[in-house]
Order: structure tokens, then C-alpha cells, then sequence
């Protein structure tokens, strides 16, 4: 099944992100272009290359963003869509390239909710136990355990079941930047994970199993307000409650 992933728009011409799960259920992402155009906004070195290219296909997120900033200022494009579960992951690349008037400027196009300066700025810093950790130290974080998960599934052959507390700990970082929160003071609270913005207490669980049942303990779930269940597959976490 192929899904657009991203679609972004200059005169004359777009950009396309695809992907497509293969029958082995991992994706693959090929980036389509056709435009005069945007062949105009390729690096010197690359104007020998056809307007309208072929698409190449790579294996991992990084890759396909790789492919994105073939072209410098893809950024600056018009967002005409994303798919929601890759928004986070999308708007993470803008912010890297274009910093936050970029991100900005997406999130309006793409009528996604706004965030304030003021609100980035005066945020709570995520808790661990050597002390507070910020904002950008978790995306870095986020964006390393993933890499080392998708590292030990594709590069080794270990199951992503196998790496439990990795993919664990993957989904307390995505669920505190998606409330804008904190971690819990202790690695292992008991009955909740991340504290939201609004000061509820979030239970995380993530999995990587394609059935079956998340398991969620009596005796401490009425230490926890709100619960958040991630899926991961193929490179991405998605949230599935």
C-alpha cells in the first residue's frame, strides 16, 4: 500500500514522499519529483540532472530526508500535506533547516496547532535523574534511540520485541514533547511516566507487537490520569490511544 506521506508545493511544480510497506511490513520511501522549477533550486553541481526524476528508494527515515534536502530549500516550500503520524518527525526536519518561523509557518498551512514562543521558551525541562534535561537534549535523545532501535532491528536482525526498554524509553520521550512536559523524577515511577504541562500524570506504553493486548497493572493504575499507548513499526511510533 503506498500512502503520500508529504506533499509540498513551489511554482511550477511539488515534491512527493512516498511510502510503501513491503510484504515483510516494513516501509520504504521514494521522494517524486516533476518541475522545471524545482530543478532551478538544485546545488550547481546537480543541474545536469532531468527535471523530472526517477524515484530512488531508501530504506530508512533519515534517507528519505536525506532525499528531501537534495533540493536546500525544501523547507520553504508550501506544505500542501502530511500524514499525521509523520507530522512530529516532518516538522522536526523544518525546525532543523529552517528554525522556528519555519516551523511556524508550517503548522499555519497545515492548520496544526501553534506553538508560542514564549511557551518554548519558558517550558519545563524534562527530569531525569541526573538532573533537568532540555527540550532539545530530548529531541536529540528521541532522535538517537531511534536510530539505535531501527540499528539493532535492520543492521542486527533483533526483533523489535527483543529491545523492550529501548523502545520503551522511546515512547516516554515522544509522549513528553507531544504534552510539552516532564519526565517522572524517578527512571521507574510506579503507575505513571511523564508529567503533562498541565500537570496530569501520563502512563506510557509502547509496543512493538502487531497483536495481542498491552498489559496494565490494578494495582498502580489509579496513580496515573491519563494513558498513552504507542505502536512501533518500521521506524515510526504511532500513537494508537
Amino acid at each position: 500500500m503506498r500512502e503520500v506521506i508529504l506533499e509540498i508545493g513551489a511554482e511550477g511544480g511539488s515534491l512527493t514522499l512516498y511510502g510503501t510497506r513491503g510484504s515483510d511490513g516494513l516501509r520504504k520511501y521514494h521522494l517524486v519529483t516533476n518541475s522545471v522549477a524545482l530543478h532551478d533550486l538544485l546545488p550547481d553541481e546537480s543541474f545536469d540532472e532531468d527535471p523530472v526524476t526517477q524515484p530512488v528508494t531508501v530504506t530508512s527515515w533519515r534517507q528519505a530526508i536525506l532525499l528531501l534536502e537534495k533540493y536546500p530549500s525544501w523547507y520553504r516550500f508550501y506544505p500542501i500535506s502530511v500524514l499525521p503520524e509523520f507530522a512530529s518527525r516532518v516538522l522536526q526536519a523544518v525546525e532543523s533547516n529552517g528554525g522556528f518561523e519555519a516551523v511556524s509557518r508550517w503548522r499555519e498551512k497545515l492548520n496544526l496547532p501553534a506553538f508560542s514562543a514564549s511557551k518554548i521558551q519558558n517550558s519545563s525541562s524534562l527530569v531525569g535523574v541526573g538532573g533537568p534535561i532540555s527540550l532539545d537534549k530530548i529531541r536529540t535523545l528521541y532522535e538517537r534511540y531511534l536510530e539505535l532501535v531501527s540499528l539493532e532491528t535492520e543492521q542486527f536482525g533483533v526483533e523489535p520485541t527483543e529491545v523492550r526498554h529501548l523502545i520503551g524509553r522511546l515512547g516516554e520521550f515522544y509522549c513528553a514533547l507531544a504534552v510539552g512536559g516532564e519526565l517522572a523524577s524517578n527512571a521507574n515511577q510506579h503507575g505513571f511516566d511523564v508529567i503533562a504541562s498541565r500537570g496530569s500524570r501520563v502512563s506510557v506504553k509502547t509496543t512493538a507487537q502487531k497483536s495481542g493486548f498491552v498489559p496494565i497493572s490494578a494495582a498502580t493504575a489509579g496513580l496515573a490520569d491519563e494513558l498513552m499507548i504507542l505502536q512501533y513499526r518500521a521506524e515510526t511510533l504511532s500513537v494508537i490511544f
